[in-house]
């Protein structure tokens, strides 16, 4: 789920309003003034989805690596074990 959320927070804006549907596009457009939105070429809705579960995969595939790196072995004299 973390990384779902961490894929809508760093995607696109067109990637965010693909998602939307018409109406909601409609009622967005309403909250921000006249233009606001024309420069941004809005995704389809199939390419949005997979544009989001591209970014979670991602995050998912960094986060995995973070764990899995290899990390020097502890001498247990150096952190006070052993004694």
């Amino acid at each position: 789920m973390l990384f779902f959320l961490i894929a809508f927070f760093t995607a696109k804006e067109e990637t965010l309003l693909g998602l939307l549907t018409q109406d909601q596009l409609a009622d967005l457009a309403e909250e921000f003034p006249d233009g606001f939105f024309d420069e941004l070429e809005r995704e389809s809705i199939a390419t949005a989805v997979n544009s989001i579960a591209y970014l979670a995969y991602d995050i998912y595939q960094l986060f995995r690596y973070t764990l899995h790196m290899e990390v020097p072995n502890r001498m247990p004299e150096a952190v006070g074990e052993g004694d």
